[in-house]
């Protein structure tokens, strides 16, 4: 069967009155592509949408596998596929799919502006919630109960560990992770590690091959999360759970900024006299130039470096016992 293909949108024509009335408040926004974690963030924009137009249908165009985790939203009406759009149906649509990318290209590599604010901007909204409105189901609850068991964590508190991202220059290395497992487990904590494939050459329990659904049970059943910049650091925030941020090239004072439970690692011109980054410009990283390895902002954080605001943070927000 050979898909549809999307159609943009064309000059307008006349509309007959009852076609204005039945599409007038259908409000589309579209976000074609992009990771977990922009999913999440768009969350975040949607609240504010609804108390502007009450009466409005919020309707979502993005990939298929981000439906689930788009339409459990109070307020989203519908979501259907941006692969297999015609904008022609809507009045109003705003796409966000490439604004964010073009901003932060332009202020580089200065950032000031979280990307729910940036994409709320490109719809002429200014955010005054940030509320991913995120939850888990009950049944998804059970099986992160269930699913911890079956990985053998045994302990509280344990702590969901995302070293590595989509991106390479995003990942802690090998050496790093390892430090990071053995510290957490000399404060008394159980550790698993939350990530898309294992990782060779780490002993520690892994949450890998799960749905989307699931992983967000794992997230939200930990008692603490440490993350680089990935979509588990973005769940951290919407289910308010304390974490670790781990960042490099990208500006984790930026992204963090509405996770009130959070403490950042980063090496970070704000706090080092000289340093480079945040430069938003992995590519062309002045110390490695290539985009196949690891940034020195990222190889030169240490694991003893994370496990200290892991200490920190769990003095901040004490282990509650479940």
């Amino acid at each position: 069967m050979v898909p549809k293909m999307r159609q943009v949108r064309t000059i307008s024509q006349n509309m007959p009155i009852r076609e204005f009335y039945n599409k007038r408040n259908k409000v589309l926004l579209i976000r074609d592509g992009g990771g977990i974690g922009d999913i999440l963030m768009l969350r975040m924009m949607i609240e504010d949408f609804k108390d502007l137009m009450p009466d409005a249908e919020i309707i979502i165009a993005t990939v298929p596998s981000y439906f689930n985790m788009v339409s459990s939203h109070p307020h989203v009406s519908n979501v259907v596929n941006s692969r297999e759009l015609d904008e022609n149906q809507y009045i109003v649509s705003y796409n966000v799919t490439s604004s964010c990318i073009r901003y932060e290209t332009k202020i580089a590599p200065r950032a000031d502006l979280h990307r729910s604010d940036i994409w709320a901007a490109h719809c002429g909204v200014r955010l005054t919630k940030h509320n991913m409105h995120l939850k888990v189901s009950k049944e998804m609850k059970e099986f992160g109960v269930k699913f911890f068991a079956h990985i053998g964590l045994t302990k509280r508190p344990i702590i969901a560990f995302s070293p590595t991202s989509s991106m390479l220059s995003k990942d802690l290395g090998l050496k790093q992770i390892n430090d990071v497992v053995e510290g957490v487990r000399a404060l008394g904590c159980d550790i698993f590690i939350l990530c898309k494939k294992p990782i060779a050459g780490v002993k520690c329990p892994m949450a890998t091959g799960i749905n989307l659904d699931q992983w967000l049970a794992c997230v939200d059943q930990a008692d603490y999360v440490i993350s680089v910049d990935t979509g588990t650091f973005h769940a951290a925030n919407g289910l308010n759970k304390p974490t670790v941020a781990i960042y490099g090239w990208a500006d984790g004072k930026v992204y963090g900024q509405y996770h009130e439970k959070m403490i950042l690692v980063q090496k970070h011109r704000d706090d080092i006299p000289g340093w480079c980054g945040p430069c938003f410009n992995w590519t062309h990283c002045p110390k490695c130039p290539s985009t196949e390895y690891q940034k020195p902002c990222m190889s030169e954080i240490t694991g003893k470096e994370i496990c200290e605001a892991v200490e920190k943070l769990m003095k901040q927000y004490p282990p509650m016992t479940k």
